[in-house]
């Protein structure tokens, strides 16, 4: 049996009449087949309560996660307003899932773990293939969240996902799991079954001048850089301008000069945006930064997004080696939204080129991706990553 897949959208100016039409559009295309997943993507226009009860009631039996975006992905389009509806179909199929609160409460070790003893609890007994994480985009627990998750799997489960987000105002997001609205919350997906997955995270940005080494840093804040005031590398090409472009509505030095780190063991730059300066000239990343690490201002333009878009194509169309997955997922930086702007869709129509004009494509633009460095076969640990694309491919293997 294959797997059917359901992908509704609707922009409908009433959150109850949009999700009953994206829920009913998913819902005709998955045809008679049972619905174990839901997922549901919206911009914060739709976050309300009554949205997710009328998707539960159009799929009284499924499991039903999401959360809010910035822009919702889908194979013909992408929508700055609107809900987003994917149904997931197939007796080969199985998913477990968890949700856990207040994850920027300080024991995110207990929090971690019990998100994943849950949807392990959950999920049951066959072999886990890869796992999904949504989480609070504006957490600063993200990447212990993470860590902590990938500990209690273990490295042989690769896990995906994204960092929820906002139209761009870092206020306030919105998780969705079965009928509740939340925030400050974390959701997990394993996923297993008669599938096999390709998956390929990918940036395009290029390091600028000489490396130099965290000298000082405690969790998420990098204090010293090559034993000076970590603003001090921003002041090097930007001068006094650094700080001031930090602090601006834009925020462009964080958008478009982030930093990037080689990780011990990993060929590929792990990037990390600087949230904040401190008064002190201390840099506030979104992510955990290990002290030592080997560290440089990074590069990126319009075309560098789309080289990268290719290269994360055909790293999961080898992986795969050259079939066609049933299932395209995308979670990709919101501020590579904003880099692209009008020219957004030509990195959806270079993955179609790639995997298959007719393969269903679901995603959304975030705030902060995981996924490993590695490719799939490795074991590999997974990252919080910004300015990245992150493709998840999913493709029916029945095995016997």
């Amino acid at each position: 049996m294959s797997i059917q897949i359901g992908i509704g959208f609707s922009k409908d100016e009433s959150p109850f009449r949009a999700a009953q039409d994206a829920a009913i559009q998913a819902k005709i295309q998955t045809k008679e087949v049972p619905v174990q997943l839901v997922v549901v993507f919206s911009t914060i226009h739709y976050s309300r309560i009554e949205a997710l009860n009328v998707i539960k009631e159009t799929f009284p039996e499924a499991k039903i996660i999401g959360c809010s975006t910035s822009g919702l992905i889908l194979s013909k389009t992408i929508e700055t307003w609107g809900i987003s509806i994917l149904a997931i179909g197939s007796k080969d199929l199985h998913f477990g899932i968890s949700c856990v609160k207040n994850i920027s409460k300080d024991k995110i070790n207990l929090i971690s773990e019990e998100l994943a003893q849950k949807a392990t609890k959950n999920f049951g007994l066959d072999r886990r293939q890869v796992s999904l994480l949504l989480t609070d985009g504006l957490s600063q627990n993200n990447s212990l969240l993470l860590k902590g998750m990938q500990k209690s799997l273990g490295l042989l489960s690769p896990i995906l996902g994204a960092g929820s987000s906002d139209n761009f105002q870092s206020k306030k997001t919105y998780q969705y799991f079965e009928n509740e609205v939340l925030t400050d919350s974390a959701i997990a997906v394993i996923m297993g079954g008669q599938i096999a997955t390709g998956f390929s995270s990918q940036h395009g940005w290029k390091p600028l001048g000489k490396p130099r080494i965290i000298t000082k840093a405690k969790k998420n804040i990098i204090k010293e850089i090559n034993n000076k005031k970590a603003i001090s590398l921003y002041e090097e090409f930007f001068a006094d301008q650094a700080v001031s472009l930090f602090s601006s509505r834009l925020n462009r030095m964080r958008d478009f000069y982030p930093l990037g780190m080689l990780i011990e063991g990993e060929k590929k730059y792990l990037l990390q945006q600087v949230v904040s300066v401190t008064d002190t000239g201390e840099l506030v990343c979104q992510g955990e930064i290990p002290e030592g690490t080997e560290v440089h201002i990074m590069i990126g333009n319009k075309d560098s997004c789309r080289h990268s878009a290719l290269n994360a194509a055909c790293e999961v169309k080898e992986s795969l080696f050259g079939r066609t997955p049933d299932l395209v997922l995308v979670f990709e930086s919101a501020s590579r939204q904003k880099l692209l702007g009008r020219n957004i869709f030509q990195e959806i129509q270079i993955i179609k080129e790639v995997l298959g004009e007719s393969v269903p494509i679901f995603g959304m633009y975030c705030y902060g991706e995981f996924a490993p460095l590695g490719t799939p076969g490795q074991a590999s640990q997974s990252f919080l990553q910004n300015e990245t694309i992150s493709i998840l491919a999913i493709e029916h293997h029945k095995v016997y």
